[in-house]
């Protein structure tokens, strides 16, 4: 049986009202949008393009001296995109095992610019879909990889790209 109140309403719907005001005033969360992608303690070889810029017309110069030399790894993600999220861990895990190779991050949302169109030692990149990982070698392309994976099939493909 339902209580009634004073008013002769059934205490049910008030029930049901607190319930809910309860869950929304005490669980946030629920519908806030989150940052997808948090920062967290990254090696020195791991880099995010924002970082080392001073403005965005210079990004694309930026690039190409930190990949003329060397093995360097540039991850092109999105914030908002599941299989980057997925690929934040296993990069961050292999920047920390491998300081030889360089890892640069690059968000596509913020240098649309190099994503539109970059031209490398004669190849023109333009990312189609995230993630996109081009492995560089001396400036040039020794792989591209488009997509997520797990960690050992990305550590296989990379070490038989820098070891060719």
């Amino acid at each position: 049986k339902y209580l009634k109140n004073k008013f002769g309403k059934k205490m049910q719907s008030k029930r049901v009202f607190c319930l809910v005001t309860l869950i929304i005033i005490g669980f946030p969360g629920l519908w806030q949008e989150k940052e997808t992608i948090k920062t967290s303690p990254i090696a020195d070889n791991s880099i995010h393009l924002e970082d080392i810029i001073s403005n965005k017309s210079e990004a694309a110069q930026t690039l190409r001296g930190r990949i003329a030399q060397g093995k360097t790894v540039v991850d092109f993600y999105a914030k908002w995109c599941p299989p980057c999220k997925m690929m934040l861990p296993i990069i961050g895990e292999l920047s920390d095992k491998y300081e030889d190779i360089t890892f640069i991050k690059v968000d596509i949302d913020k240098f649309i610019d190099i994503v539109n169109g970059f031209d490398v030692a004669g190849t023109r990149i333009a990312i189609e879909t995230v993630p996109t990982f081009y492995l560089f070698k001396d400036g040039k392309i020794v792989e591209t990889i488009h997509g997520g994976m797990n960690k050992e099939a990305f550590e296989q493909i990379m070490n038989n790209s820098f070891d060719s």
